[in-house]
């Protein structure tokens, strides 16, 4: 449905400094950082700015978790470790199936042990876009 109600205009601007937004960027959507001088994310913005593309945003922080939204992931993994971890197997699926591929003993008991946080914050994270929002301009008028 997001797909679809994206084709209805030529190009949407996120006017937002929140990552968990990148995840939506695509082909026709974007972020606008008022935060930092208006800076505009596309795509390879999102990867050069995060360390990944869009699509895989909702698994990066499902690993990294995040403080000020109260999203757990996995303890111990920041950033720079579910980066390499997603360039390396591709999505958090992969790194929860196949604990033992990753480096490290403790990274691997973590992920056995705590891969229902991973789970959890992967559903927290991701932004539900099938919600209803009215397409008439008659409602956003005051």
């Amino acid at each position: 449905a997001w797909a679809a109600k994206t084709k209805t205009f030529d190009e949407i601007y996120l006017c937002t400094s929140d990552k968990d937004m990148a995840q939506l960027v695509n082909h026709s959507v974007f972020i606008l950082n008022t935060h930092k001088d208006n800076l505009i994310l596309d795509s390879k913005g999102v990867e050069e700015n995060y360390g990944v593309p869009p699509e895989k945003i909702i698994d990066l922080l499902a690993i990294t978790g995040d403080s000020s939204d109260n999203i757990p992931g996995l303890p111990g993994f920041g950033p720079k470790t579910a980066i390499s971890l997603l360039q390396q197997f591709h999505s958090l699926d992969y790194i929860l199936n196949h604990p033992e591929e990753v480096p490290g003993k403790k990274k691997q008991e973590t992920i056995l042990q705590e891969a229902d946080k991973a789970l959890i914050s992967k559903v927290l994270v991701t932004i539900d876009t099938e919600v209803e929002i009215p397409i008439e301009p008659a409602f956003f008028h005051i």
